[in-house]
């Protein structure tokens, strides 16, 4: 979140954590610092051997009155306290797996891939916030974790069958309300960076309605209202595309024609009014030089 050491950094996170009594909190401060200050070591190891802060340190860990949501919120609320400071964010969200091997495997869940394997796990969704004028990492601002079902496997058409509220992918919207509730006034501020999982209409036509900028990485080709060409097709000798007003693209979906309030292409971008579109794919660089542009 910030260059500072690890006790200043703790302190900084989780400080404010409402555990339900005022020594829990001493005490998670004290495990992250020291868990900061030995990245990628385990608890005990990062302990580095002192007894009574390991057995304090699983003493908070096994507490039922210590809910990993306070522990979370905390240092959710830290990043949005920093994060009022900037003057353009970048909402950077994905999702990813968390595999284990050892015996806790059995009380996760299925992470796909071959049938029978040994590795379980949680499937992790983050939004991490970025100074896009200065690319500064900023911290966590959301993130959820789950666990999925055995019986989830082999039915993904079943799924589909489901409302948007009930699947996986209403994580996207879940994590920008989440977002913008605890950074109230300044969502204006922040732009949404997504991959193509994220393309998706529902998600797309909330931000929408909620005036919420955001990039997403095209991955359907979409019929487009001025023309006949597919998206993909259009967009074929292409370099640039100029700005455009909204509800520029059509999508069809089953039977029904829906007026799309945005245009479509590699990078579906909408900062204020109108949207900026671009056809050809930008280094880190020139995407983080454009957004700051679009906010002017």
């Amino acid at each position: 979140m910030l260059p500072l050491s690890p006790k200043p950094w703790s302190e900084l996170t989780f400080g404010c954590a409402d555990l339900g009594d005022t020594r829990r909190t001493k005490r998670l401060v004290k495990v992250a610092a020291e868990l900061s200050a030995h990245t990628g070591n385990s608890l005990s190891s990062s302990c580095e051997g002192y007894t009574a802060l390991v057995t304090g340190a699983y003493r908070l860990i096994e507490n039922e009155a210590v809910k990993p949501e306070a522990i979370a919120e905390a240092g959710f609320q830290a990043t949005a306290k920093i994060a009022r400071q900037s003057r353009l964010l970048l909402a950077l969200e994905d999702t990813t797996t968390l595999g284990y091997k050892h015996a806790v495997r059995s009380e996760l869940g299925d992470l796909g891939g071959p049938e029978g394997s040994k590795t379980r796990g949680f499937h992790v969704h983050s939004v991490f916030l970025v100074d896009a004028d200065t690319e500064r990492s900023i911290g966590l601002i959301d993130q959820e974790r789950w666990v999925r079902e055995d019986v989830q496997r082999g039915k993904k058409n079943q799924r589909r069958q489901l409302p948007y509220e009930g699947k996986e992918s209403f994580k996207w919207q879940r994590a920008s309300e989440n977002t913008e509730q605890r950074m109230g006034g300044k969502m204006p501020d922040i732009i949404s960076v997504c991959d193509r999982e994220a393309d998706i209409y529902e998600y797309m036509h909330y931000k929408l309605d909620n005036r919420q900028r955001f990039v997403v990485r095209a991955t359907q080709n979409r019929i487009l209202v001025d023309g006949e060409l597919l998206l993909f097709e259009a967009l074929i000798g292409l370099q640039t595309v100029p700005r455009l007003n909204l509800a520029e693209a059509l999508i069809i979906k089953g039977s029904q024609s829906f007026a799309r309030q945005f245009a479509l292409k590699p990078y579906i971008a909408w900062s204020t009014s109108n949207f900026h579109c671009r056809a050809v794919r930008k280094s880190n660089r020139a995407l983080f030089d454009s957004l700051a542009q679009t906010s002017d």
